[in-house]
């Protein structure tokens, strides 16, 4: 299954969830509610039975006045009485849930009206004069049978409603009980998917993506062994196959790289030596040998025999010291042209191999050590018995070193100075480095004009710092100066062993 589908059918179940959960909330509302609005409604028919049973009874008082005190009024006082009893009467009959109540209803409207009616009765024979009839009507007839039975329908009405009250609420807390379950239910159900959710992204999309940011992290510290499992069928199976098959490349091309880099520093080597030896050779008619020889071999070779032409120049003509310099120098930037066009076109392409740094330190002081004698400069170097090998570019490095120097020898006087070369070993956060200073006591600079130097382009004039810092850097390594007017001038690189 691809990661989509996987995402997608976890957060489907989990709408899933969330829409279940807002169901259950919903029907528990809405059957609490229904269930209240019943009890109200019950409690309200029966306050509205009471309220007819209290004005029937003071109804049928006025009867038993008119007959025994012979009120004129109580007819009318009578009519006062009864008349908000038939008002809840209809109230309560509105209330009827079902046929039962409605049945109820029907039964007590007929005893009520036939006490109203037997009591209408008797006021027409209290006004005819026959009180004496009036009185046994009202004694047989209301008193003893018709209100009696409509107190006891009333009464057997009310009780009913109790009950009904009772029932709706014991199935009210059954609702509760039965909301809360299921509430508890589906709530749990979100939360174990929630958590099946993040176990999931934890385990199946953020620790692949920690290993291949891990794995990136080794390739930029020079770990070209490093590998990502495969075995997924999804999408960051693919992007494991893809970065895996980019090592490889980049593995492949180091190593092809690095055979031609020790061919280029063999030849390197002997250029300067063999430079007279060479020239022999094209007379012999070997040089056409040079023709199979790499191009950036060649233009190292040809510079180095221009400079030994140049130097038996001088000396033939006599020039002084200082001019013999200016010219030194002069080829000096035009090898350093070469070399840079040749060997650190941008952007960087390393080619990584165990390197003797030892060696490598000592080889850029030797470069530099006519140069270092001629103008009396003094020199410290200290390399740490610890300092041996480390995985670099050594071209690279040797060139970023000789940078350093070259700039520190700038920053010189003419005649004297000093300059101290340190290398030792260092933990940077867990991390062991190999550690390099580059120092000097010349002219120095301010820090802006520095900090400005550090964002020059490799293809700008003065842009030696921003092409060690380019090197460091591509090494996985860190890069800093820090120069004062005055005070001289302070380099510090820091590259990951990899040993």
């Amino acid at each position: 299954m691809s990661l989509k589908r996987k995402l997608f059918v976890t957060f489907a179940g989990l709408g899933l969830m969330t829409l279940l959960v807002a169901g259950v909330t919903i029907w528990s509302m809405v059957q609490w509610s229904r269930t209240e609005q019943d009890l109200r409604e019950h409690y309200m028919r029966s306050l509205l039975l009471q309220e007819v049973r209290a004005s029937t009874f003071q109804a049928s008082l006025e009867v038993g006045e008119a007959i025994n005190t012979v009120d004129p009024d109580a007819r009318q006082e009578f009519d006062d009485a009864i008349l908000p009893a038939q008002g809840y009467l209809d109230q309560w009959a509105d209330l009827a849930d079902n046929e039962a109540e409605r049945a109820e209803i029907r039964e007590v409207r007929q005893a009520y009206e036939q006490v109203i009616d037997v009591s209408y009765e008797a006021f027409d024979l209290v006004e005819a004069g026959d009180n004496e009839a009036a009185q046994e009507l009202f004694d047989t007839q209301i008193e003893d049978l018709d209100f009696p039975a409509f107190q006891a329908v009333a009464q057997n009405a009310e009780n009913n409603d109790r009950v009904r009250r009772d029932e709706i609420r014991e199935e009210t807390e059954s609702t509760r009980r039965a909301a809360q379950i299921m509430l508890a239910i589906s709530s749990f159900g979100a939360l174990s998917l929630v958590m099946l959710l993040a176990a999931y992204l934890a385990s199946d999309l953020f620790s692949p993506l920690k290993d291949i940011r891990n794995a990136m992290h080794g390739v930029r510290q020079g770990d070209r062994k490093v590998r990502l499992s495969e075995e997924r069928t999804d999408e960051i199976g693919e992007i494991n196959s893809g970065f895996n098959a980019m090592v490889a490349a980049i593995a492949a091309r180091e190593h092809s790289g690095g055979m031609e880099n020790r061919r280029l520093m063999e030849g390197q080597n002997g250029a300067e030596n063999g430079a007279a030896s060479g020239r022999e050779a094209d007379k012999d008619g070997e040089g056409s040998s040079w023709v199979e020889t790499p191009t950036r071999v060649t233009l190292h070779r040809m510079i180095s025999r221009m400079r030994s032409d140049v130097a038996k120049l001088e000396d033939a003509n006599g020039d002084s010291p200082r001019r013999r310099r200016e010219l030194t120098a002069d080829l000096r930037n035009l090898a350093q042209a070469v070399s840079r066009l040749t060997e650190f076109s941008y952007p960087l392409d390393l080619n990584l191999a165990s390197t003797n740094v030892r060696e490598t330190v000592y080889g850029v002081v030797q470069r530099f050590n006519g140069e270092l004698i001629e103008r009396s400069v003094s020199l410290e170097v200290d390399i740490s018995p610890e300092v041996h090998r480390a995985v670099v570019d050594r071209l690279k490095l040797r060139e970023a070193l000789s940078e350093l120097v070259r700039n520190a020898l700038e920053a010189l006087p003419e005649r004297g100075g000093r300059i101290g070369l340190r290398s030792r070993l260092s933990d940077n956060d867990g991390v062991e480095v190999l550690l390099i200073e580059v120092a000097d006591d010349g002219s120095g600079a301010k820090q802006s004009l520095i900090d400005q130097a550090f964002e020059r382009d490799l293809t700008e004039e003065y842009s030696g710092i921003s092409l060690v810092r380019a090197i460091i850097e591509q090494h996985g390594g860190d890069f800093s100066v820090e120069s004062e007017p005055g005070e001289g001038t302070y380099a510090r690189i820091e590259i990951p062993t990899r040993d």
